[in-house]
């Protein structure tokens, strides 16, 4: 952001508008859609335990998550619109969150539900052969920086899909991609 403007600034608050208003990755998917048509079709997420549309979820500008990186995440996805080892996700997203110290305040089995929950609430969106990304994200929550630290009041939980457009990827799987090996290795694991 060195060389931000206030031009740049705005250009950001104007897309946060635009998602106010409704804007949804789905409605560039299907642009021919009505709004009476998006008005029973509109994504649903939830955020911090509440089943919203994806147009009214949000993140403060003080989540520490997007302030500095503090939390974790994880993906999964669904293969014929069956989700596919959600419970490997859940666990490793829940083995995560314990090396950085992160309570979500629910359970593994309860965040499990509320990633199948997701999962049949944004069914209706999928067309034919088409299959979900399902994020969950989890950060510490609201804070400020420094001495004078402000109490968080906990994490930030959210949980969203977006659907899966594998077209671009085609030729990939068809002619195969060219591979690099380095001859860097990367920072091993134990240095952590």
């Amino acid at each position: 952001w060195a060389g931000t403007t206030i031009a740049n600034v705005l250009a950001v608050q104007s897309r946060g508008k635009l998602l106010q208003q409704g804007w949804s990755p789905q409605c560039e998917k299907y642009p021919s859609r009505s709004d009476e048509e998006w008005g029973a079709l509109k994504t649903t997420a939830i955020q911090n335990g509440e089943f919203l549309p994806e147009s009214e979820a949000h993140v403060s500008l003080f989540d520490v998550g997007f302030r500095i990186g503090d939390g974790v995440y994880d993906v999964a996805r669904t293969f014929g619109g069956r989700p596919f080892k959600l419970r490997e996700h859940v666990d490793r997203l829940y083995r995560s969150m314990t090396y950085t110290r992160l309570d979500p305040g629910i359970t593994p089995d309860a965040f499990e539900k509320v990633c199948l929950e997701v999962l049949d609430r944004n069914r209706p969106l999928l067309g034919p052969k088409e299959d979900h990304a399902l994020w969950m994200n989890v950060t510490r929550g609201l804070g400020i920086l420094g001495r004078d630290a402000n109490p968080r009041p906990g994490p930030t939980v959210a949980v969203y899909c977006i659907s899966i457009n594998l077209k671009p990827y085609a030729k990939s799987f068809t002619e195969g991609i060219r591979l690099v090996t380095p001859s860097i290795r990367r920072n091993p694991p134990e240095s952590l």
